[in-house]
């Protein structure tokens, strides 16, 4: 994943998606440009990958993320 650099305000996003054995299901990633933070990245990758895990009909999602600002907000 591209990291987010502040001067150029880009970034980028990456989620997998597992089962709940642990599985990989699917995985997405992609570059973000005009992004404020590195935590608006990681909220964007977040929403991405709940997105699908919805799409694939997961109605129970798990998150994991190593941000901790992110982490806490949502918790």
């Amino acid at each position: 994943m591209e990291p987010f650099t502040q001067k150029q305000k880009t970034g980028g996003w990456e989620f997998v998606v597992r089962d709940n054995r642990g599985q990989v299901l699917a995985a997405g990633a992609g570059h973000l440009d005009h992004v404020a933070s590195a935590a608006q990245a990681g909220a964007i990758a977040a929403h991405k990958g709940i997105q699908y895990g919805s799409s694939l009909g997961m109605m129970r999602i798990i998150l994991e993320t190593d941000a901790i600002n992110l982490a806490s907000t949502l918790n």
